[in-house]
């Protein structure tokens, strides 16, 4: 996991992934891998390409196979045992963080409004 925290995005999923997924296959194969997924899918998109790229730069270096330099700004990481994934359509997707567990909510039931659930 020290790698995955040295790629620098934040967020680790662990676990296999759902049947047939690039994660599942390598856990089976015993190889271990980092998945880096982000930006609108079918595009190429610079600011995301320059992370990957320093992501993977900081692993060579803490893994010693780079002379030593810059290693990425290590953030504080999420790290997920399971991940479910949902689709949306592009620009209005992202992560959900929770500030407190679910026993701070107020009870939630099929027709009650969001707007109910703020005090």
């Amino acid at each position: 996991m020290n790698i995955a925290r040295y790629f620098g995005v934040g967020i680790i999923a662990l676990g296999e992934g759902p049947e047939g997924n690039l994660r599942r296959e390598s856990s089976k194969a015993g190889l271990p891998s980092i998945i880096y997924e982000v930006g609108v899918s079918g595009t190429f998109q610079e600011a995301e390409i320059q992370q990957g790229v320093r992501g993977l730069m900081s692993i060579l270096r803490y893994l010693e196979m780079l002379p030593t330099g810059e290693i990425t700004r290590l953030p504080e990481s999420r790290i997920y045992d399971t991940t479910q994934w949902v689709r949306v359509p592009a620009g209005r997707g992202g992560y959900f963080f929770p500030t407190c567990s679910l026993s701070c909510y107020a009870p939630v039931h099929i027709g009650i409004s969001s707007q109910a659930l703020d005090r």
